[in-house]
């Protein structure tokens, strides 16, 4: 995106003050802080890199940004990553999941990062979305069904999940040890799920 002082595209995100600055004239992009509504008080209002591409480029999946972007930041694959890069990954990430176009050079650019060492962090959380299997609502109850799954306190909980954060097969399974009589031996057989894996999303349904 160019600046709206001198048209140059060498913007960089200043982090102290959580907008971009234009590095050819330091024209600082203020029409690009975020709308705060009146009732909501600025105290409880943090501009992140996140909040910032989201609305710089009209992303209206932003709940289901969050969701991938809490459950990734549960995991060790942002190790390595500045905010910036996480922002760009995860983003791009979502929109590509969801069919929606996006460009991720473009993402890079504006929130100041390196387009190569982005693309490789969203490979790896494709890579784990993948390996995880992602859920939404309308695939648990096949899911479920497939793997001949009958008990309503599981839908309801993985339905709940999914509202606030990314659903797994981990996580169901976690959810079907939690309501069902399988050991965690025979959930791990079920669903393919390594005893490690299985035990840490226990936790996590726990908390």
């Amino acid at each position: 995106m160019p600046c709206v002082n001198c048209q140059a595209k060498h913007l960089i995100l200043n982090h102290n003050i959580g907008l971009p600055v234009c590095q050819k004239c330091g024209c600082i992009q203020a029409y690009r802080i975020l709308e705060i509504g009146r009732l909501t008080e600025i105290k409880n209002v943090k501009t992140t890199e996140l909040k910032l591409l989201c609305n710089q480029f009209n992303i209206d999946d932003i709940d289901e940004v969050n969701k991938n972007h809490k459950h990734i930041s549960k995991t060790t694959l942002y190790q390595g990553y500045d905010l910036a890069e996480r922002a760009c990954a995860i983003l791009y990430y979502t929109m590509r999941d969801l069919n929606k176009p996006v460009v991720l050079r473009e993402l890079c650019k504006f929130i100041g990062c390196r387009t190569s060492k982005t693309s490789r962090l969203s490979r790896k959380i494709a890579r784990y979305f993948s390996n995880s299997g992602v859920f939404g609502l309308n695939d648990i109850d096949e899911f479920l069904s497939n793997h001949e799954i009958s008990n309503q306190e599981v839908v309801k909980d993985c339905k709940n999940w999914e509202e606030q954060e990314t659903l797994t097969r981990g996580i169901i399974a976690a959810f079907v040890y939690a309501h069902m009589p399988y050991t965690q031996k025979e959930v791990c057989e079920k669903f393919g799920i390594s005893l490690p894996r299985l035990k840490r999303n226990i936790k996590k349904v726990k908390k």
